[in-house]
């Protein structure tokens, strides 16, 4: 999938930052063991994090320096296993992850912070491109 499109659809409500460096990316790969898909690294060139209301529904993707940190204090691995990253959340109490139990190129999914049963995570879109453009269209997170 092509991300400019997806760009596109959450630019006007998207709060961006600088874009990551692909150094920065390349740590985050190195210390979970898990390569980030090609639309994500080209997301987070984009926009190293941010968050909008995105068609009513609040979004925020974590920067790449916090990542890391911040899998480990909510201790996803922990619990959804070492196949799951956290990379934001919608500003309450869920957390949007990749999911990379099904194969190499993981799905978006999302889990409740509080409940983080590998059985309860939901998945959005077979992609992080797909599930952005999804939700900013306006699917709705549980």
């Amino acid at each position: 999938m092509r991300l400019a499109p997806v760009i596109a659809a959450v630019a006007p409500y998207w709060r961006a930052n600088p874009g990551a460096t692909p150094a920065s990316l390349a740590a985050i790969e190195q210390a979970m063991g898990l390569p980030l898909p090609p639309d994500l690294h080209d997301f987070l060139c984009w926009s190293d994090g941010g968050a909008g209301d995105v068609d009513g529904q609040s979004l925020s993707l974590w920067p790449a320096r916090e990542l890391v940190a911040l899998n480990g204090a909510y201790q996803l691995q922990r619990y959804l296993g070492g196949q799951c990253l956290g990379i934001g959340s919608d500003g309450g109490p869920l957390c949007l992850l990749l999911d990379y139990r099904a194969g190499a190129a993981p799905a978006l999914a999302y889990v409740n912070f509080g409940d983080l049963d590998p059985t309860e995570v939901r998945v959005i879109a077979p992609a992080f491109g797909e599930g952005m453009a999804l939700l900013a269209a306006g699917l709705r997170l549980d």
